[in-house]
């Protein structure tokens, strides 16, 4: 998916939220760090569930792990 928020738009439009995971390319690329890709997804006009959905969600859904923990 990448974090360009044009990017990021045009697909969770396509595809839904609910069917986005957040990866990396790395050692391939840089890794990029989680204060930018939020700022990507804000820019992208995802509101709060849907960049939970994104960042975690979805995965932890597929693999059958408990939801994350609020302090």
């Amino acid at each position: 998916m990448g974090h360009d928020p044009d990017i990021i738009r045009t697909l969770t439009d396509c595809f839904g939220p609910e069917r986005m995971l957040t990866g990396t390319d790395w050692p391939i690329l840089a890794a990029l760090n989680q204060y930018e890709f939020r700022g990507s997804l804000l820019r992208a006009g995802l509101n709060e569930q849907e960049a939970r959905l994104v960042t975690g969600g979805n995965v932890r859904r597929l693999l059958g792990l408990q939801h994350e923990r609020r302090g």
